[in-house]
């Protein structure tokens, strides 16, 4: 009688990309509210310029930590590259900002401020090199599978004709 031996997968970058995401996604809400807790505790002090700036940067970096989570696990849990896509130019993008308004010292970064920006600034960075990998895993996959459609329909045609 031969014993069924379960196949050991080979390790997939699908579960530390979820769980980094599912961190991410509950330390958000924490870090909005302290993102824009600060930002008015110090309006005052600001240039008139820093202001409007830190004002716009302030609303497009909450709309993309809303945004983000929802194309990362959208993109990871389906295997979808434009999602992932998606998440990944989200990701590059939202990155400099992060910086600037974790180290700009004009700005007066107060430090609770600075902790949830290095944080934040961490994940992203890290998600950014786990979903590169994952967008090319994905895609050689996807290439593999059309390769093998073509054979078999090339194979069907030539027994056919």
């Amino acid at each position: 009688m031969a014993s069924v031996v379960p196949q050991i997968a080979a390790p997939s970058l699908h579960l530390p990309f979820q769980v980094l995401l599912h961190l991410h996604a509950h330390l958000t809400p924490f870090a909005i509210i302290g993102q824009i807790g600060c930002f008015l505790l110090k309006f005052r002090l600001l240039y008139p310029t820093y202001r409007a700036t830190l004002l716009a940067l302030h609303f497009v970096s909450v709309l993309v930590q809303i945004v983000r989570p929802f194309l990362g696990f959208h993109g990871n849990l389906k295997g979808r590259i434009p999602s992932l896509s998606g998440f990944w130019i989200l990701s590059a993008l939202h990155l400099p900002s992060l910086l600037f308004l974790g180290l700009n010292s004009d700005i007066r970064p107060l430090p609770l401020e600075q902790f949830f920006f290095s944080i934040d600034c961490a994940f992203s960075s890290v998600e950014l090199l786990i979903a590169t990998v994952l967008i090319r895993r994905l895609a050689n996959k996807q290439m593999e599978m059309i390769s093998k459609m073509m054979a078999e329909e090339t194979k069907k045609e030539g027994t056919n004709g």
